[in-house]
Protein backbone atom coordinates (compact mmCIF):
# COMPACT_ATOMS: atom_id res chain seq x y z
CA UNK A 1 0.00 0.00 0.00
CA UNK A 2 1.89 2.99 0.08
CA UNK A 3 3.03 0.27 -1.80
CA UNK A 4 -0.01 -0.66 -1.51
CA UNK A 5 1.15 -1.47 -1.59
CA UNK A 6 -0.45 -2.37 -1.44
CA UNK A 7 -1.67 1.43 -1.32
CA UNK A 8 -4.29 4.59 -2.19
CA UNK A 9 -8.60 11.52 -2.48
CA UNK A 10 -11.50 12.57 -0.48
CA UNK A 11 -13.07 15.85 0.67
CA UNK A 12 -11.36 18.02 3.27
CA UNK A 13 -13.85 16.92 5.93
CA UNK A 14 -12.59 13.71 7.53
CA UNK A 15 -14.98 10.77 7.69
CA UNK A 16 -13.99 8.87 10.79
CA UNK A 17 -16.50 6.01 10.56
CA UNK A 18 -19.16 4.82 8.17
CA UNK A 19 -21.85 6.15 10.48
CA UNK A 20 -20.78 9.76 9.88
CA UNK A 21 -22.73 11.92 7.48
CA UNK A 22 -20.66 13.13 4.53
CA UNK A 23 -21.62 16.14 2.42
CA UNK A 24 -20.34 16.55 -1.13
CA UNK A 25 -18.56 19.81 -2.02
CA UNK A 26 -20.73 22.37 -3.87
CA UNK A 27 -20.87 21.77 -7.60
CA UNK A 28 -19.14 18.41 -7.37
CA UNK A 29 -19.96 15.84 -10.04
CA UNK A 30 -18.90 12.64 -8.40
CA UNK A 31 -19.53 8.94 -8.20
CA UNK A 32 -21.47 7.64 -5.18
CA UNK A 33 -19.38 8.01 -2.02
CA UNK A 34 -17.65 5.03 -0.41
CA UNK A 35 -17.71 5.07 3.38
CA UNK A 36 -14.39 4.36 5.04
CA UNK A 37 -15.59 1.06 6.50
CA UNK A 38 -16.66 -0.11 3.03
CA UNK A 39 -13.51 0.78 1.10
CA UNK A 40 -11.60 -2.48 1.58
CA UNK A 41 -14.67 -4.46 0.50
CA UNK A 42 -15.12 -2.37 -2.64
CA UNK A 43 -11.41 -2.63 -3.39
CA UNK A 44 -11.55 -6.41 -3.02
CA UNK A 45 -14.58 -6.64 -5.30
CA UNK A 46 -12.85 -4.66 -8.06
CA UNK A 47 -9.70 -6.76 -7.76
CA UNK A 48 -11.60 -10.04 -7.95
CA UNK A 49 -13.79 -8.77 -10.79
CA UNK A 50 -10.57 -7.95 -12.64
CA UNK A 51 -9.30 -11.49 -12.22
CA UNK A 52 -12.57 -13.12 -13.21
CA UNK A 53 -13.26 -10.88 -16.22
CA UNK A 54 -9.73 -10.33 -17.50
CA UNK A 55 -7.42 -13.22 -16.63
CA UNK A 56 -6.81 -15.01 -19.93
CA UNK A 57 -4.81 -17.95 -18.55
CA UNK A 58 -7.07 -21.00 -18.31
CA UNK A 59 -4.91 -22.93 -15.84
CA UNK A 60 -4.73 -20.01 -13.45
CA UNK A 61 -8.48 -19.52 -13.62
CA UNK A 62 -9.15 -23.20 -12.94
CA UNK A 63 -7.00 -23.14 -9.78
CA UNK A 64 -8.44 -19.90 -8.45
CA UNK A 65 -10.79 -19.57 -5.47
CA UNK A 66 -14.42 -18.64 -6.04
CA UNK A 67 -15.51 -15.01 -5.93
CA UNK A 68 -16.52 -15.05 -2.26
CA UNK A 69 -13.20 -16.53 -1.16
CA UNK A 70 -11.30 -14.15 -3.43
CA UNK A 71 -12.99 -11.14 -1.85
CA UNK A 72 -12.24 -12.47 1.62
CA UNK A 73 -8.55 -12.91 0.77
CA UNK A 74 -8.14 -9.40 -0.65
CA UNK A 75 -10.09 -7.88 2.25
CA UNK A 76 -7.78 -9.62 4.69
CA UNK A 77 -4.73 -8.13 2.98
CA UNK A 78 -6.34 -4.69 3.10
CA UNK A 79 -7.11 -4.82 6.81
CA UNK A 80 -4.25 -6.85 8.32
CA UNK A 81 -1.27 -5.29 10.07
CA UNK A 82 -0.35 -1.91 11.51
CA UNK A 83 0.76 -0.65 8.09
CA UNK A 84 -2.34 -1.82 6.22
CA UNK A 85 -4.41 0.33 3.91
CA UNK A 86 -7.23 0.11 6.43
CA UNK A 87 -4.99 1.66 9.08
CA UNK A 88 -4.21 4.57 6.77
CA UNK A 89 -7.76 5.35 5.71
CA UNK A 90 -9.13 5.14 9.26
CA UNK A 91 -6.53 7.51 10.69
CA UNK A 92 -8.01 11.06 10.72
CA UNK A 93 -4.64 12.60 9.78
CA UNK A 94 -4.78 11.14 6.26
CA UNK A 95 -8.08 12.88 5.49
CA UNK A 96 -10.03 10.06 3.88
CA UNK A 97 -12.79 11.54 1.74
CA UNK A 98 -15.69 9.23 0.80
CA UNK A 99 -16.54 11.18 -2.35
CA UNK A 100 -13.03 11.03 -3.80
CA UNK A 101 -12.89 7.38 -2.75
CA UNK A 102 -16.02 6.85 -4.84
CA UNK A 103 -14.22 8.38 -7.81
CA UNK A 104 -11.21 6.15 -7.19
CA UNK A 105 -13.33 2.98 -7.18
CA UNK A 106 -15.17 4.15 -10.31
CA UNK A 107 -11.83 4.77 -12.06
CA UNK A 108 -10.66 1.26 -11.13
CA UNK A 109 -13.90 -0.23 -12.44
CA UNK A 110 -13.38 1.54 -15.78
CA UNK A 111 -9.89 0.04 -16.14
CA UNK A 112 -11.25 -3.42 -15.31
CA UNK A 113 -14.13 -3.04 -17.77
CA UNK A 114 -11.62 -2.96 -20.65
CA UNK A 115 -9.02 -5.21 -18.99
CA UNK A 116 -6.54 -2.35 -19.28
CA UNK A 117 -3.19 -3.41 -17.75
CA UNK A 118 -2.13 0.20 -17.20
CA UNK A 119 -4.34 0.14 -14.12
CA UNK A 120 -1.11 -0.64 -12.25
CA UNK A 121 0.46 2.61 -13.47
CA UNK A 122 -2.56 4.55 -12.24
CA UNK A 123 -2.62 2.64 -8.95
CA UNK A 124 1.03 3.48 -8.25
CA UNK A 125 0.56 7.23 -8.66
CA UNK A 126 -0.06 9.51 -5.69
CA UNK A 127 -2.74 11.31 -7.72
CA UNK A 128 -4.33 8.03 -8.83
CA UNK A 129 -5.41 5.35 -6.39
CA UNK A 130 -4.06 7.10 -3.31
CA UNK A 131 -5.77 10.42 -3.91
CA UNK A 132 -8.53 9.07 -1.67
CA UNK A 133 -6.25 10.34 1.10
CA UNK A 134 -6.70 14.10 0.79
CA UNK A 135 -4.56 14.93 3.81
CA UNK A 136 -5.02 17.42 6.63
CA UNK A 137 -1.70 19.36 6.57
CA UNK A 138 -1.13 22.26 4.19
CA UNK A 139 2.10 23.18 2.36
CA UNK A 140 4.94 23.87 4.77
CA UNK A 141 3.00 22.40 7.68
CA UNK A 142 4.36 20.01 10.28
CA UNK A 143 3.27 16.47 9.38
CA UNK A 144 5.35 14.28 11.72
CA UNK A 145 6.72 14.71 15.22
CA UNK A 146 8.64 11.79 16.70
CA UNK A 147 9.35 8.34 15.34
CA UNK A 148 7.98 8.15 11.75
CA UNK A 149 7.44 4.38 12.05
CA UNK A 150 5.20 4.85 15.07
CA UNK A 151 3.48 7.74 13.26
CA UNK A 152 3.22 6.00 9.89
CA UNK A 153 -0.20 7.40 8.87
CA UNK A 154 1.07 10.95 9.45
CA UNK A 155 3.48 10.45 6.53
CA UNK A 156 0.39 10.51 4.29
CA UNK A 157 -1.16 13.64 5.76
CA UNK A 158 -0.06 16.29 3.23
CA UNK A 159 -2.92 17.91 1.32
CA UNK A 160 -0.93 18.91 -1.79
CA UNK A 161 -0.46 15.90 -4.09
CA UNK A 162 2.79 17.42 -5.39
CA UNK A 163 4.28 17.31 -1.89
CA UNK A 164 5.32 14.66 0.59
CA UNK A 165 6.05 14.58 4.31
CA UNK A 166 9.80 15.20 4.15
CA UNK A 167 11.75 14.25 7.26
CA UNK A 168 14.59 16.39 8.63
CA UNK A 169 18.10 15.03 9.26
CA UNK A 170 17.05 13.76 12.68
CA UNK A 171 14.22 11.77 11.03
CA UNK A 172 11.92 12.85 13.86
CA UNK A 173 10.20 15.88 12.33
CA UNK A 174 8.49 16.10 8.96
CA UNK A 175 7.30 19.02 6.84
CA UNK A 176 4.97 18.96 3.84
CA UNK A 177 7.32 20.02 1.05
CA UNK A 178 8.12 19.47 -2.63
CA UNK A 179 9.39 16.09 -3.76
CA UNK A 180 13.11 15.53 -3.45
CA UNK A 181 15.77 15.46 -6.16
CA UNK A 182 18.36 12.91 -7.21
CA UNK A 183 20.47 11.40 -4.40
CA UNK A 184 18.54 13.27 -1.69
CA UNK A 185 17.96 11.41 1.56
CA UNK A 186 14.44 9.97 1.64
CA UNK A 187 12.11 7.78 3.68
CA UNK A 188 9.32 6.78 1.24
CA UNK A 189 9.23 6.32 -2.53
CA UNK A 190 6.73 9.18 -2.76
CA UNK A 191 9.31 11.54 -1.24
CA UNK A 192 11.13 11.42 -4.58
CA UNK A 193 10.23 12.89 -7.97
CA UNK A 194 8.14 10.89 -10.46
CA UNK A 195 11.12 9.27 -12.21
CA UNK A 196 12.80 8.18 -8.97
CA UNK A 197 12.31 5.86 -6.01
CA UNK A 198 13.71 5.76 -2.48
CA UNK A 199 16.51 3.21 -2.81
CA UNK A 200 17.65 1.47 0.39
CA UNK A 201 21.33 2.02 1.16
CA UNK A 202 23.60 0.72 3.92
CA UNK A 203 23.09 3.63 6.31
CA UNK A 204 20.17 5.51 4.80
CA UNK A 205 18.00 5.67 1.66
CA UNK A 206 18.33 8.06 -1.27
CA UNK A 207 16.30 9.07 -4.32
CA UNK A 208 17.62 7.21 -7.35
CA UNK A 209 16.40 6.66 -10.95
CA UNK A 210 13.68 4.06 -11.24
CA UNK A 211 14.69 0.64 -12.50
CA UNK A 212 14.36 -0.59 -16.08
CA UNK A 213 12.65 -3.89 -16.90
CA UNK A 214 14.52 -6.76 -15.31
CA UNK A 215 15.63 -4.72 -12.30
CA UNK A 216 15.21 -6.37 -8.91
CA UNK A 217 12.21 -4.78 -7.18
CA UNK A 218 11.38 -7.09 -4.29
CA UNK A 219 12.30 -5.78 -0.86
CA UNK A 220 11.52 -7.37 2.48
CA UNK A 221 9.31 -9.91 0.73
CA UNK A 222 7.16 -7.35 -1.09
CA UNK A 223 7.16 -6.40 -4.77
CA UNK A 224 7.66 -2.62 -5.07
CA UNK A 225 5.92 -1.27 -8.17
CA UNK A 226 7.11 2.27 -7.40
CA UNK A 227 10.72 1.19 -7.91
CA UNK A 228 10.09 0.50 -11.60
CA UNK A 229 9.98 2.73 -14.65
CA UNK A 230 7.01 0.63 -15.75
CA UNK A 231 5.27 1.02 -12.36
CA UNK A 232 4.96 -2.77 -12.28
CA UNK A 233 6.98 -5.34 -10.34
CA UNK A 234 6.24 -8.95 -11.34
CA UNK A 235 7.79 -11.92 -9.53
CA UNK A 236 10.49 -9.69 -8.08
CA UNK A 237 11.54 -7.97 -11.30
CA UNK A 238 10.39 -4.81 -13.08
CA UNK A 239 8.29 -5.73 -16.11
CA UNK A 240 5.92 -4.36 -18.69
CA UNK A 241 2.33 -4.78 -17.46
CA UNK A 242 0.20 -7.05 -19.65
CA UNK A 243 -3.33 -8.34 -19.33
CA UNK A 244 -2.02 -11.74 -18.19
CA UNK A 245 0.58 -10.74 -15.61
CA UNK A 246 -1.60 -8.00 -14.11
CA UNK A 247 -5.04 -9.59 -13.95
CA UNK A 248 -4.05 -13.26 -13.54
CA UNK A 249 -1.77 -12.33 -10.65
CA UNK A 250 -4.32 -10.33 -8.66
CA UNK A 251 -1.84 -7.48 -9.21
CA UNK A 252 -4.41 -4.73 -9.75
CA UNK A 253 -3.45 -3.28 -6.37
Amino acid sequence: MRRVLIVAGLIVTTLGTSSCLAVAPPGAHMSPPVAVDDFCTRLAQVTCDGFEQCCDDAATRMAAPDHTRCVQMIQSGCTSGMYSLSTLIHDPRTGYDPFVAGQVIADAERYVATCDPTIVVWAARRDGFERALTGTVGPGGNCVNGNPIANYPALFSCEDLTESCILDTSATRGTCAAHLGLHARCFLDFDCGDSMYCAPQVLTSTCEPRLANGGACNHDGSDRATWCQSSFCHAGACATPTRTNVYCGYAVF
